[in-house]
């Protein structure tokens, strides 16, 4: 096992399975840029000389055809809470095909937090904040409150709660696959929009 985990996760693709028609690049690629950017922030950042390393690692995952019923989060929830194969072939899978089984050290039990990332290209672009939207049944969370005040401390553009609790996580949600299995999972999903889009070209071929 891998022992206590973060999620963060964003969406691959747009409604289409045929990427040149929607490529999705504020829908769906603005967050995973952002993701891949801060994946390699932290894998290039040197931690000081007498700090301790984060105590629990962070998990980047990047779904796909989440468009069609959150089927890339939905694979990877249900193959970490019980993986079934027919015939393994050593490190991988070969029904259903997996190359990589290393999945199988993460624990829905040790998921302490879930961030999801979404739209975020409009506001990184013009100064805009970002909001943070969370489950309907986590209105009010300490994870919520701690997100926020740490945007405040790196100083960057600023991070408000959804003035909306009531819409819970923009659907298709990555979080939403897990807390399927475990609910009370602390969850937030950062976008640049607070109760309705911001991009008048979501999910369609002009985005």
């Amino acid at each position: 096992s891998y022992g206590k985990f973060v999620l963060a996760s964003s969406a691959l693709d747009a409604t289409t399975l045929f990427h040149p028609l929607a490529v999705g690049a504020e829908g769906q690629l603005s967050g995973a840029v952002a993701l891949m950017g801060a994946a390699s922030a932290l894998a290039s950042h040197q931690i000081p000389t007498g700090q301790q390393y984060p105590k629990r690692r962070i998990v980047f995952a990047f779904f796909q055809s989440q468009s069609f019923g959150k089927a890339g989060s939905a694979c990877l929830a249900r193959d970490i809470h019980h993986f079934q194969y027919q015939k393994m072939s050593g490190a991988s899978c070969d029904r259903p095909w997996q190359p990589d089984l290393s999945f199988r050290g993460l624990d829905l039990k040790n998921l302490g937090e879930m961030v999801e990332v979404t739209q975020v290209g409009r506001a990184a672009e013009g100064g805009s904040p970002f909001f943070v939207h969370t489950p309907t049944a986590q209105p009010s969370s300490a994870f919520q409150t701690w997100l926020i005040e740490a945007a405040g401390q790196l100083g960057g553009p600023s991070l408000h709660s959804s003035t909306d609790s009531s819409t819970g996580l923009p659907s298709p949600a990555g979080p939403q696959s897990f807390l399927q299995y475990s609910p009370d999972i602390p969850t937030a999903s950062l976008g640049d929009f607070d109760s309705v889009f911001q991009n008048q070209y979501y999910e369609s071929q002009f985005d």
